[in-house]
């Protein structure tokens, strides 16, 4: 009994360790990672210009979001500031129902599970990546894993307890209410338990589920109606039904794909599960939220051709859930398989971590930029804005924040390594001052914007030498980025 109770130990601090080098690993990720465009809209929406009021009326009700994210973000932007990287930080928000979950706890099995499922979790690309962006999609993820485990403790008690009811309720509530088209993954996963516990003629605990999703769907949909009366949505992808389907299945599946091991031992409890499913609800409930989720947005994507992965970043937890709720019931993995599962989930956090800090997004130039100031103090940078060359007609010339968004991204990088940025948008003259340092054309999100090559490149920012004569050369080229280095020729 006693190493019974040793061996035990030694899996629970294996998993002990995955969690929190995986959580330490995301807080580097968010502290470290590169600036991208959509973030910056973010930051405008935070910000402080505006009052609580005016901010909601004028900005986060037009906005393609619900507003609560953004008035989170209101909210707590004196604590971080304007720096993309430390408001990142906020992501970490669902932190506080994940520790009231812990709390809410009754058993040891129950505390097993949580402890499995959260080092499945954190431990995927999709946890780590959108932990460390600025945008609704990480805390969304991290809401759903906590919903899903309240949800567990629900199906497995007869008397959940109004504790356990009202974290459920404000988790639920939260979580529909952070992106219009990411609620439907809330709605699957709550419209699978109310469908499991019918079946198990659990009506009353069915109906306070109701009652919450319609709480939470009344709030969503006045909100909603209030952005449909002032703008018109936009669908800027096409996205065909293969991809769809395929990145669907990626999001979907990312429990499985990036922990072979964990999918392995759970083979034996899932053919139990096959042969006897009222015995193990929960992880019914988790395949039917899969199924609904994945033909909800098919479906979606059949209307509005505008499928992205990261509309289903809250169902990456379905799939750990399944198989933490799976090993558990079981009695939990033997120590081989624990320490598989624990190497996997390493090694699958690692190279998420690895990928995060090489592709720097909108600092990827950073280093050329800096090597040419090192060269030459006095070294311009012009950030052209690629938005500029958007149709004038075009209707997403009305987003809020858009004419903002560009300028905002180059200062604050600049101002994080320690040079100026002038941005400049079409057809605006940029004179380069002389002959001795060079001027240097950066444009990101390229793709936006009809250029070919140098020579266009120089018309485009309107840069003029005093000279009459330019040389020039292209530092780095990609499909989504440019750097052009160009400097007055002697006459």
């Amino acid at each position: 009994m006693i190493g019974g109770r040793a061996t035990g130990g030694r899996r629970h601090g294996l998993l002990w360790i995955v969690v929190g080098v995986a959580m330490a690993a995301g807080v580097w990720l968010v502290l470290q990672r590169g600036v991208w465009l959509d973030e910056t809209f973010s930051v405008f929406y935070a910000g402080h210009d505006l009052g609580f009021t005016q901010a909601l009326r004028d900005r986060w009700l037009r906005d393609e979001h619900p507003p609560f994210y953004q008035a989170y973000s209101w909210l707590l932007q004196p604590v971080f500031g304007a720096d993309v990287q430390h408001f990142r930080l906020i992501n970490l928000g669902f932190l506080l129902p994940a520790a009231a979950t812990v709390v809410l706890t009754r058993t040891p099995e129950e505390r097993r599970f949580l402890l499995l499922f959260a080092a499945l979790t954190a431990t995927t690309p999709f946890f780590l990546l959108y932990l460390a962006e600025f945008r609704s999609y990480g805390l969304g993820l991290g809401f759903s894993a906590c919903l899903l485990a309240q949800l567990r403790m629900v199906v497995d008690r007869e008397m959940p307890g109004i504790a356990l009811w009202l974290t459920l309720a404000l988790t639920a509530l939260v979580l529909v209410n952070l992106h219009y088209v990411a609620s439907l993954c809330a709605f699957a996963i709550l419209g699978a338990a109310v469908l499991v516990l019918a079946a198990r003629a659990r009506w009353a605990a069915a109906g306070a589920l109701v009652a919450i999703a319609t709480v939470a769907a009344a709030l969503l949909g006045t909100t909603l109606l209030m952005f449909l009366s002032t703008t018109i949505p936009l669908s800027v992808n096409e996205t065909g039904m293969a991809k769809a389907a395929v990145l669907a299945l990626a999001a979907l599946g990312a429990g499985l794909i990036c922990n072979p091991a964990a999918a392995l031992a759970s083979v034996p409890a899932a053919r139990r599960m096959v042969e006897n499913p009222r015995g193990a609800p929960f992880a019914v409930l988790t395949l039917i939220a899969l199924i609904a989720i994945f033909l909800l947005f098919m479906a979606y994507n059949l209307a509005a051709h505008n499928f992205v992965i990261r509309f289903v970043v809250a169902a990456v937890p379905l799939t750990s859930a399944l198989l933490a709720d799976l090993l558990t019931r079981s009695g939990g993995p033997g120590p081989r398989a624990t320490a598989a599962i624990s190497m996997c989930a390493l090694v699958s956090g690692g190279l998420t971590v690895a990928y995060g800090l090489s592709n720097r997004r909108w600092e990827t130039n950073v280093p050329l930029i800096q090597a040419e100031r090192a060269r030459c103090p006095t070294t311009r940078v012009v950030g052209l804005d690629p938005l500029s060359f958007m149709d004038p007609h075009s209707a997403q010339r009305n987003w809020i924040g858009l004419r903002e968004a560009v300028p905002l991204a180059y200062r604050m990088i600049g101002d994080r390594y320690g040079f100026p940025v002038v941005t400049a948008e079409r057809g605006t003259p940029v004179t380069m001052l002389d002959a001795d340092c060079p001027t240097l054309v950066w444009v990101e999100h390229r793709y936006v914007a009809p250029i070919q090559g140098p020579v266009e490149l120089m018309r485009t920012a309107g840069l003029r030498s005093p000279t009459g004569r330019a040389e020039y050369r292209v530092l780095q080229a990609e499909p989504s980025r440019i750097l052009l280095w160009a400097r007055a020729a002697p006459q």
